[in-house]
């Protein structure tokens, strides 16, 4: 069963994954390289219980579920609704291997245009935005914007220092 969680981690890697690989790609465009270089009783006395009476608690706790009941008392969450955060890190990981690829694939196959990888890149950002808001429930044109603005930002400023600062490295 896919969580929320697995799927907010999902998205970020997917995100990450574009970004990331897409300045990385769009920086070395601009700077004209050669394709080649391309814890309980504390919260407990914390919520007006005397130590003694916390401290009882807290034993008593100790003795079945302590980090089931932390959430619960602290936090409110259920612990049997968690995240296997081995679950949402393979999912993290892999989308972010498929969003790095996206970039990668626009560059191979458009001979190094920094416009077209420019593109590919927020066309994959608004998707990825998108999906999720409509998962999530939520609005999805004011996440979009804040999402490719953020990006089209990165991904010019990275461009732009490729572009100052190319003829030194390559």
């Amino acid at each position: 069963m896919v969580t929320v969680n697995s799927l907010r981690a999902a998205v970020l890697g997917a995100n990450d994954g574009i970004i990331s690989n897409a300045a990385l790609l769009l920086g070395v465009i601009g700077s004209g390289a050669s394709d080649a270089a391309i814890l309980t009783a504390g919260i407990l006395s914390g919520y007006g219980i005397s130590d003694k009476t916390a401290h009882k608690a807290a034993q008593e706790i100790g003795e079945g579920d302590p980090l089931t009941a932390h959430l619960q008392i602290e936090y409110g969450l259920d612990g049997e609704k968690l995240t296997n955060p081995w679950e949402a890190a393979a999912a993290s990981g892999a989308s972010f291997l498929a969003g790095a690829a996206l970039p990668l694939a626009s560059v191979f196959f458009s001979s190094n245009s920094a416009l077209v990888v420019f593109a590919t890149t927020l066309l994959a950002l608004v998707i990825t935005c998108f999906t999720s808001a409509k998962l999530s429930d939520t609005g999805p044109v004011r996440a979009v914007l804040r999402l490719v603005l953020g990006g089209a930002l990165g991904l010019a400023v990275t461009y732009g220092i490729g572009a100052a600062f190319g003829g030194v490295v390559g």
